[in-house]
C-alpha cells in the first residue's frame, strides 16, 4: 500500500483556511457568490479557488462560531467517508498487506490514533450496514460518531428505528446510559469475561508493581473499597493539601490488605458495600436487567450471585423510576448462621479448593426462588468458585452437611471432599460452644 504523501496535508490546510474565510450562505434574495469565492466541485470532490486571506483579524464572535460550525460539519462528513473506506479495507482484509493483524491495529499504526478510536471506527463500519435507520441518521449528520458508538453495540432490527428517531436529541452520556440498559449480558458472556481477569505482581528493587483488570461486579467492589478509603485520607501535614488521588488510592490498597489480614482475628470484616439494582425478571431467575448503582451493567446471574449472601432492601418503583415503596434493610445470611457454616465447612466446598477465608454463602436453591436460608440449603464457596457456579452454569447436588456433587453444564461431575463433621458431633465435642445453651436470641426463625 503506497505511503501517504504530503499532498493530503496541504489540501487539508487549504480547506481549513477556506472554511474560516468562507462567508455565510446567502439568503434566497441575496445575489449569488462573486467570482473568486470558494466553491465545491461535486464532480471531482475538490475545492476550487482556495486562496486564503492573509487577514483573519477583526472577525466577530458570530463569524468565529460560524467557521467552527462549518469545520465540525466538515469533520463529520470526513468521518462518515472514513467509515466507508474502513469498511472496504476491513471486509477484504487489505490491512494484511501491511502486516497488520486487524483493521484496528492498521489504523493505530498508520494514523497514530488511539486504539479506542480505531476500534470505534471498525465497530461502526461493521455494524451500520445492518442498521439502516441509524446509518441514515449518521449520513444526514443527525448523529455524531460519539453518539453512535454505544448505540450500534446494542441496536437491532427492533430498536434501530426508535434509536434513530430519538437519539439525535441525546447527549453522548445519555446514549451510553440507554445502550447499557438495552443490553442483556448473557451468562456465557459474563463467564468469558470473568475468565479474562488478571493481576500481575512483581518486585522491582523496593517497589511492588501491580498490573491487572477485573470484570463487572468484582471491579466495582475493588473500586468502591479503594475510593472509600482514599476519600478518608487526611491532608498532608507538610503542605496542608490532599495528596494526588493516585497516591491516596495506593495507600487505600495497603489499608484494605491490612484489614483483610486482621479480618479472621476480629471476626467479620467491614467490607465495602456495592449497590446493585435488579428488576423483577432478575429476581425471578431469568435474564432481566441489573446494574451496579447506575454505572455498570452486569449479567442477571451475577446479580443473583451477589444476592446469595448480601444485605438487601426491597425498593418499589413506578414506571418513571420514582421510589414509591421502601422495605427494611436485611441481611440474607445472619451472623450466627455464617459462623455455623464456617465451623461446619471450614472453607470453600469446591473439591480441592484450599481457601478458608473470604468465602461467600451460596444458596443451592436461590432464596428468590423460595429456597430456605438454613444449613440444609447453604454451603461456603470462595469468590471464584461462587462465580463458576452461577455464571459458569454449574449445579450442586447432595446434602451440604454430607456429600455433595458439582455438575458442570456439559455433565462433568466433581465430588466434594470427605463429608465434614456432623453438627451434632461438633456440639458434642465442644466445637460449637456458642450453641451449648441454644441458638442466640436472633437465631433462625422458629427457634426462639
Amino acid at each position: 500500500m503506497a505511503t501517504a504523501t504530503c499532498e493530503g496535508e496541504a489540501l487539508k490546510h487549504r480547506i481549513f483556511i477556506c472554511a474560516l474565510e468562507e462567508e455565510r450562505p446567502p439568503s434566497v434574495s441575496e445575489p449569488a457568490p462573486e467570482a473568486g469565492e470558494p466553491e465545491w466541485d461535486a464532480d471531482d470532490g475538490s475545492m476550487e479557488t482556495l486562496e486564503p486571506s492573509a487577514e483573519l483579524e477583526g472577525r466577530t464572535s458570530d463569524d468565529v462560531v460560524y467557521a467552527l460550525d462549518q469545520l465540525f460539519a466538515l469533520v463529520a462528513a470526513a468521518e462518515r467517508r472514513i467509515v466507508d473506506e474502513v469498511r472496504y479495507l476491513d471486509t477484504r482484509e487489505l490491512y494484511r498487506e501491511d502486516g497488520a493483524r486487524t483493521m484496528s491495529d492498521w489504523l493505530v499504526e498508520r494514523y497514530r490514533m488511539s486504539r479506542e478510536h480505531a476500534a470505534g471506527l471498525v465497530l461502526l463500519a461493521s455494524r451500520l450496514p445492518a442498521l439502516p435507520h441509524l446509518d441514515a441518521a449518521y449520513e444526514a449528520g443527525d448523529l455524531c460518531i460519539d453518539q453512535l458508538k454505544p448505540l450500534v453495540r446494542v441496536a437491532d432490527e427492533e430498536t434501530d428505528g426508535f434509536l434513530a428517531e430519538e437519539a439525535p436529541g441525546w447527549s453522548e452520556e445519555q446514549c451510553r446510559t440507554v445502550a447499557r440498559r438495552l443490553r442483556t449480558i448473557t451468562r456465557r458472556e459474563a463467564h468469558q469475561s470473568q475468565q479474562a481477569r488478571s493481576l500481575r505482581m512483581f518486585w522491582e528493587d523496593e517497589w511492588l508493581n501491580l498490573f491487572g483488570r477485573l470484570y463487572g461486579d468484582a471491579g466495582a467492589v475493588v473500586e468502591e473499597a479503594l475510593r472509600r478509603f482514599a476519600q478518608q485520607s487526611p491532608k498532608a501535614p507538610e503542605t496542608g493539601r490532599f495528596e494526588p488521588l493516585d497516591a491516596r488510592l495506593a495507600d487505600a490498597l495497603v489499608q484494605v490488605a491490612s484489614q483483610a489480614l486482621n479480618a479472621e482475628a476480629e471476626g467479620e470484616a467491614d467490607v465495602a458495600t456495592v449497590v446493585c439494582h435488579v428488576d423483577s425478571l432478575t429476581l425471578a431467575g431469568v435474564d432481566g436487567h441489573a446494574e451496579l448503582d447506575g454505572t455498570h451493567q452486569i449479567a442477571a446471574e451475577a446479580a443473583r450471585r451477589l444476592m446469595c449472601d448480601c444485605r438487601f432492601q426491597m425498593v418499589k418503583e413506578n414506571e418513571r423510576g420514582e421510589v414509591i415503596g421502601l422495605g427494611r434493610l436485611s441481611r440474607v445470611v445472619p451472623w450466627w448462621l455464617r459462623r455455623a457454616l464456617s465451623l461446619r465447612d471450614g472453607g470453600c466446598r469446591w473439591p480441592g479448593c484450599p481457601r478458608t477465608g473470604w468465602v461467600d454463602r451460596h444458596h443451592i436453591e436461590h432464596w428468590t426462588d423460595g429456597g430456605p436460608t438454613d444449613p440444609s440449603n447453604l454451603l461456603q464457596l470462595c469468590r471464584r468458585h461462587h462465580g463458576v457456579v452461577h455464571e459458569g452454569g454449574w449445579a450442586i447436588e447432595g446434602d451440604p452437611a454430607g456429600e455433595i456433587r458439582f455438575v458442570g453444564p456439559a455433565g462433568r461431575v466433581l465430588a466434594s471432599r470427605p463429608a465434614p463433621l456432623r453438627p451434632d458431633l461438633m456440639v458434642r465435642f465442644g466445637l460449637l460452644r456458642e450453641w451449648d445453651d441454644g441458638p442466640p436470641d436472633d437465631g433462625p426463625p422458629g427457634t426462639g
